[in-house]
């Protein structure tokens, strides 16, 4: 994992214009909305339920999309603007975790580097990210993320995470009065509380120290406002490759779908294109594996690799015909709209 440079470059390019965001920690009771007409209530219970019902599958993905429609339609409305921050934080987990490239990084890693990390992306904020700071919120907004991982039922599966309720309340307590004790005012103060952070979860909870404080870094960076994300390696990689307009793969930009991956555009003269794919096809099976038996994530991953590899997939056509082939991935040339 390339820690300074190409991290450092990663987070200046996702900084942008901060946003108010509203995060909660899971459980918190939210104050009521007032001030919409019934028939604009009635449009946001509905959200409310759908977005529930979605929450319950895990198909945190679509809930994302919901609450971020909602959250423009409704922006007042800070149980949904929670409800957002907390599925884009499952979004965030689902998009590291279905990356070899992070999940090498955390084997890899110490919790001194870790921290090393954690305090450079810190300083990067506060030396280039221009709008004022609330370095409490920042912390605040860190702490949240793991709570949301804590529950994050691939985090739990990867870690071989099993809390009992007694554990995690007693991480809880010993966090909430770092937060009541210490007034973070700078990058630094938010390093200092986030180490301890992590030292009281590998020590009631048995997570790793640099697990925590990656989902803390992940926590602090998407809580600048909804444009900021941590890139993974891989993913860094693909931005830089887009950058340059030459990219090694299958030629298809996709939508991910619950159960399969949407074509959205091929990129003329790529290996998709040869082989007649279309935008509206359907990719239900990539390399023997089904979706959902594998995540869609998961299953767009897949389709990523190296130069002359060659990758195996069901595609549904718009007329419901299936058809199996297999593409040689290589580079794309995608022309530059001026």
């Amino acid at each position: 994992m390339r820690f300074a440079s190409r991290l450092s470059f990663s987070l200046l390019i996702t900084l942008s214009i901060v946003v108010t965001t509203v995060t909660t920690t899971l459980g918190q009771e939210l104050p009521a909305n007032s001030g919409v007409t019934t028939n604009a209530q009635a449009e946001i219970d509905a959200i409310q339920d759908q977005g529930a019902k979605l929450e319950a599958s895990n198909n945190w993905r679509a809930a994302l999309s919901l609450y971020e429609r909602a959250t423009r339609n409704y922006p007042q409305q800070s149980t949904i603007a929670a409800r957002y921050q907390i599925s884009r934080s499952h979004v965030d987990i689902a998009r590291r975790y279905h990356d070899a490239s992070y999940l090498y990084s955390i084997k890899q890693m110490d919790s001194t580097a870790s921290q090393a990390i954690y305090r450079e992306v810190l300083g990067k904020i506060e030396t280039y990210y221009f709008a004022e700071l609330n370095w409490q919120q920042i912390l605040k907004s860190g702490i949240d993320q793991i709570e949301v991982a804590f529950h994050d039922e691939l985090f739990r599966r990867h870690h071989g995470l099993t809390v009992n309720n007694g554990d995690l309340q007693q991480y809880r307590d010993e966090v909430a009065q770092i937060l009541a004790s210490r007034v973070c005012r700078n990058g630094r103060d938010v390093l200092q509380s986030a180490i301890r952070v992590s030292q009281i979860a590998e020590r009631t909870l048995k997570v790793s120290q640099q697990v925590v404080m990656l989902e803390l870094l992940s926590g602090t960076i998407i809580a600048l406002d909804r444009y900021s994300s941590y890139l993974t390696s891989t993913q860094l990689d693909d931005m830089f490759s887009q950058i340059d307009g030459k990219f090694v793969g299958l030629g298809i930009e996709l939508r991910i779908q619950g159960t399969h991956l949407l074509v959205e555009r091929v990129i003329p003269k790529g290996p998709a294109d040869d082989a007649g794919l279309k935008s509206g096809d359907k990719i239900i099976e990539v390399d023997r594996n089904m979706i959902p038996t594998i995540d869609a994530v998961r299953a767009a991953d897949m389709l990523k690799g190296l130069r002359g590899t060659e990758v195996e997939i069901v595609v549904v056509s718009a007329t419901g015909s299936a058809r199996r082939m297999t593409l040689t991935r290589r580079q794309v040339q995608v022309t530059s709209v001026v």
